[in-house]
């Protein structure tokens, strides 16, 4: 089919209730240039879902971009993903932003991810927010690193703090090795309460 453009709006109440769909897309026989926009909600299963996706694909799947919000409340509650990302057939080059709250097992988990890969895994890059309630309290973690399919030259710089087996631990991890683990460089400050009080260890 070429040029296909489809405008949906229906809404029906079996097993979701309220839904409302709005879809706009456009492809060719090999699936080239698709984009659609969709608009959802349900509340039989998820509650209070809204979800918009925008995206283009080709015929190996190259330069995707997707955008998507949703919110649900069965299993978990308050829900906002927001991704990006971009991949080939080999997936390369691939960018993610998500950010995402919920509380059924977590509770106020927000999560900044960035990443980008090829093939073999080249040059990496995550950058990683989150806290968390039920096991750790006001856990923050910050990372950044990079490697290559021998694992070289990795750093990693990480922050948390938790209150459920340990109280109050910071750390700061930097370290770089190769594929024989020579060059090791590690840089850490922790302290922590439950087993032993008041540590504070460089090494």
């Amino acid at each position: 089919m070429t040029n296909v453009r489809t405008h949906i709006k229906y809404r029906y109440n079996t097993n979701m209730t309220g839904v409302r769909t709005h879809i706009k897309y456009r492809y060719n026989t090999n699936m080239t240039g698709i984009r659609s926009n969709v608009f959802y909600r349900s509340n039989s299963n998820m509650t209070g879902v809204r979800t918009r996706v925008l995206y283009r694909y080709n015929s190996n799947m190259s330069g995707v971009r997707t955008r998507v919000l949703y919110r649900y409340n069965s299993n978990m509650t308050g829900v906002r993903t927001r991704v990006l990302y971009r991949y080939n057939s080999n997936m390369t080059g691939v960018r993610t932003r998500v950010l995402y709250r919920y509380n059924s097992n977590m509770t106020g988990v927000r999560t900044r991810v960035l990443y980008r890969y090829n093939s073999n895994m080249t040059n990496v890059r995550t950058h990683i927010k989150y806290r968390y309630n039920t096991n750790m309290t006001g856990v923050r973690t910050h990372i950044k690193y990079r490697y290559n399919t021998n694992m070289t030259g990795i750093r990693s710089n990480v922050f948390y703090r938790s209150n459920s087996n340990m109280t109050g631990v910071w750390t700061h991890v930097l370290y770089r090795y190769n594929s024989n683990m020579s060059g090791v460089w590690t840089r850490v400050l922790y302290r922590y309460n439950s087993n032993m009080t008041g540590v504070w260890t460089h090494v």
